[in-house]
C-alpha cells in the first residue's frame, strides 16, 4: 500500500476557495493578497496586490489598516463579523457582511463575504411601506432603537436620529413594572413569537398617552430583534373613561331620583339596574327584581305591551324617546303611569362592539295629575254648559221680545197683520227651541220640541190642538233625537204646518201624533177639511208660501213630506230618518206595547 502524500495546507485553502460560491480572500499579516477566488473577481471592485491599496470601505470589512490587520482580529478566538457597502468599477454600491477569522498557526486572513444587497433593498421596500401605515413600528435590536416608521416618530415627536441606539424604555412613563422596562420576559420568546400589552407611554415633548403594543421576536443570537407594533388607544380609552364616568352618573341619578327608572337589556327586556321608586312600584326588593321581565314592575297583564314597546325603542333611532301610559288597578286603587322608553347605543368611538346596548325605562305615577286634569275637564265643560245655556236664554228672551214687537206693529198696521203674526209664530217656535236648550244637555228629544211648537201655536192661535204620542214598534218615542243642525229647521217646519192646518181647515179640532217606529219616527198633522183638486206636494209653486218654506226647511237627507185626504180631513204626515233623527246611545231595545198616551194643548 503506498504512502499517502503529506498535506498541503495551502492548497487545500485554494481549492476551498475556488469552490466556495461567496466571495473570498487570504491576505498575511503584512497585507500581502495571498488568493482571491472568482467571486471576489465578480465583484469587479477597483484591482489591488495588497490592502494598502485597496478602499478604505474594503479595509474597514476586513478589520484592517493600510499597515495590516488589527489587533483584535490577531487575537480573536472566533470569526469577526462586519458589516459594509463597498462600491464596485460601475460605481454602484452593494451590501456586505464580512467574516474574517485568522488562521491557526500561521500569520495569515482569511475574509469570506456575503452579499447582503437583496437583504438591503427588501428591507429598505419594507420600511418605505411601514412608514405609510398607522400602525406605529419599532425594530429594537441588541444596541437599542435601530429604525421607527413615520407614525412611530411622530407618536414619540422625535426623529429617528434622536432615538437611535436609545433603549426602548426612553418612551416609559415612570412605573417601574412597565412593560417596555420589563423586556426579560421577551427573552424566552422563541422567533416568530409575539406578546401583547396595553400601557401608558410618554413622549419626549412631554404628551402621555396610552397604546396597545405587540413585540415580534425576529431572528437568533446576534440577529435576534424585536419588532414593536404601537396603536395609539388614547382616544378610544378616553371614550371608555367618558362612558364608565356617564354610567357611573347614571347609576347616581337612578338612584336618587324619585321616579321609577330601570335600565333592561335591549335584546332580552331583562331588568339589569333599578332604583327604590321601581322596586316601591312593583313591590319588591330590589335584588328580587334584577334579571328579571318587565313584566315585574307593571304586573303580568301588561307583559306583552311593555315587551312590544321595548322592542320599539331598541328599533329607533339612538336617543329617540317612546311615550306610553300604563294603568294598573280598578275604580279608586286605580293608579295611571306615564312610561318613556330610551334606547342608549352599545357601541363606542373604536367600532360597533356587537352589543345591542339598554333601554332606559323611566316611569311616573301620574294619578294625581290625570285626576286634576279630570276635574279641571269637567269644570270647563260645566262653564261652557253655563254659558251656552245662558247664551241660549238671551237669545230666547232677545226673540220673544222681538215677537212682542211684531204683535204691537201688527195692531198698529191691520193691513198686514196675518203676514205679521205668520212671522211672529215662526219667530215663537225658534224662541221655543232656544227655550228647550236652556234647560237640556246635548241633542234635543223629537218629542219635547213637539210639545213645546203645539203649546206656541196654541197661544199664538187660541185653538185647541189634540196630541198624541205613539209608541208602534221598539224603541221608545223618548229615545230618538234631533241633531243640533236640524232641530229649528224641523220646528218651524212643524209650526207652519199647524199654522197652516188651523188657517185653512175647516172648523173642527186640530191634532198633531207622533209615532215611533222600527227605523224613523212620523209626525201626522190632521185637520178638517178638503185638499184642492189635482194637489200634489211635488209640484207646489212658490205661490204656496207656508209649504213651499216647509219643504224648504226639512232636511235634504231622512225626511220626507206627503199629504193624503182621509174621511173628510187632511193628514200631512212627515217621515224622518236617520240622519235627520238618531237614537239616544243609552235607548232600551226592549219592544214596547203600541199604546197611545193623549194629552191636550
Amino acid at each position: 500500500m503506498a504512502a499517502s502524500p503529506p498535506l498541503d495546507p495551502q492548497g487545500a485553502l485554494d481549492a476551498f476557495s475556488a469552490l466556495c460560491p461567496a466571495p473570498a480572500l487570504r491576505f498575511d499579516g503584512r497585507g500581502r493578497i495571498l488568493h482571491a477566488n472568482a467571486a471576489f473577481a465578480a465583484l469587479q471592485l477597483p484591482p489591488f496586490d495588497e490592502l494598502a491599496h485597496a478602499s478604505p470601505a474594503l479595509r474597514r470589512m476586513l478589520a484592517c489598516t493600510s499597515d495590516g490587520p488589527l489587533e483584535t482580529l490577531r487575537e480573536a478566538d472566533a470569526p469577526v463579523l462586519i458589516e459594509g457597502t463597498l462600491t464596485d468599477a460601475r460605481g454602484h454600491q452593494r451590501s456586505f457582511t464580512a467574516r474574517v477569522a485568522a488562521l491557526a498557526g500561521q500569520d495569515v486572513f482569511m475574509a469570506v463575504l456575503e452579499d447582503r444587497s437583496s437583504k438591503r433593498d427588501r428591507d429598505l421596500t419594507r420600511q418605505v411601506e411601514l412608514d405609510s401605515v398607522q400602525v406605529g413600528i419599532v425594530t429594537v435590536g441588541p444596541e437599542g432603537i435601530e429604525w421607527m416608521n413615520r407614525s412611530a416618530r411622530r407618536m414619540f415627536g422625535v426623529s429617528l436620529s434622536d432615538c437611535i441606539g436609545q433603549p426602548m424604555s426612553i418612551v416609559a412613563t415612570p412605573e417601574p413594572e412597565h412593560p417596555l422596562r420589563q423586556t426579560h420576559r421577551l427573552d424566552d420568546l422563541r422567533e416568530g413569537e409575539s406578546e401583547s400589552f396595553e400601557c401608558r407611554l410618554q413622549a419626549l415633548d412631554g404628551r402621555e398617552f396610552w397604546v396597545a403594543g405587540n413585540a415580534l421576536v425576529t431572528g437568533q443570537g446576534s440577529e435576534r430583534r424585536l419588532t414593536y407594533a404601537l396603536l395609539d388607544i388614547d382616544r378610544r380609552r378616553q371614550a371608555e373613561a367618558q362612558t364608565e364616568a356617564a354610567r357611573a352618573s347614571l347609576a347616581r341619578i337612578i338612584e336618587a331620583a324619585p321616579l321609577a327608572i330601570s335600565l333592561h337589556d335591549a335584546r332580552s327586556c331583562r331588568i339589569e339596574r333599578i332604583n327604590q321608586a321601581a322596586a316601591d312600584l312593583a313591590g319588591q326588593p330590589m335584588h328580587m327584581l334584577l334579571g328579571a321581565q318587565p313584566e315585574a314592575l307593571f304586573g303580568p297583564e301588561h307583559g306583552a305591551r311593555i315587551t312590544e314597546d321595548m322592542e320599539l325603542a331598541m328599533r329607533a333611532e339612538i336617543g329617540a324617546v317612546i311615550e306610553r301610559e300604563y294603568r294598573s288597578g280598578e275604580g279608586s286603587a286605580q293608579r295611571i303611569w306615564d312610561m318613556r322608553l330610551l334606547h342608549l347605543s352599545g357601541g363606542n368611538d373604536a367600532g360597533d362592539t356587537g352589543d345591542a346596548g339598554q333601554v332606559l325605562l323611566v316611569a311616573t305615577d301620574v294619578t294625581a295629575q290625570r285626576a286634576a286634569q279630570a276635574e279641571r275637564l269637567q269644570h270647563a265643560i260645566a262653564q261652557r254648559e253655563l254659558l251656552v245655556r245662558e247664551v241660549h236664554h238671551r237669545i230666547k228672551n232677545n226673540l220673544q221680545g222681538v215677537a212682542g214687537l211684531l204683535q204691537q206693529a201688527a195692531v198698529r198696521r191691520p193691513e198686514v197683520a196675518d203676514v205679521i203674526r205668520e212671522a211672529v209664530g215662526q219667530v215663537s217656535a225658534i224662541a221655543q227651541v232656544y227655550g228647550l236648550q236652556v234647560g237640556g244637555d246635548g241633542p234635543l228629544r223629537i218629542r219635547h220640541v213637539m210639545e213645546a211648537i203645539v203649546g206656541s201655536v196654541r197661544r199664538m192661535s187660541g185653538r185647541s190642538i189634540h196630541t198624541a204620542i205613539v209608541n208602534e214598534q221598539s224603541p221608545d218615542v223618548d229615545s230618538w233625537l234631533l241633531p243640533d243642525g236640524d232641530s229649528i229647521p224641523i220646528a218651524l217646519a212643524l209650526n207652519e204646518l199647524l199654522t197652516n192646518a188651523i188657517k185653512h181647515g175647516a172648523v173642527g179640532e186640530v191634532s198633531c201624533t207622533l209615532f215611533s217606529r222600527l227605523d224613523r219616527v212620523v209626525l201626522e198633522v190632521r185637520n178638517p177639511g178638503s185638499l184642492p183638486p189635482g194637489f200634489d206636494p211635488v209640484q207646489l209653486s212658490p205661490s204656496v208660501s207656508g209649504l213651499s218654506l216647509v219643504k224648504a226647511l226639512l232636511p235634504r237627507r231622512g225626511a220626507r213630506l206627503s199629504f193624503a185626504q182621509v174621511d173628510g180631513s187632511v193628514l200631512c204626515c212627515v217621515e224622518l230618518s236617520p240622519p235627520s233623527v238618531r237614537l239616544a246611545p243609552q235607548s232600551s231595545n226592549n219592544p214596547a206595547a203600541a199604546r197611545p198616551r193623549q194629552f191636550s194643548a
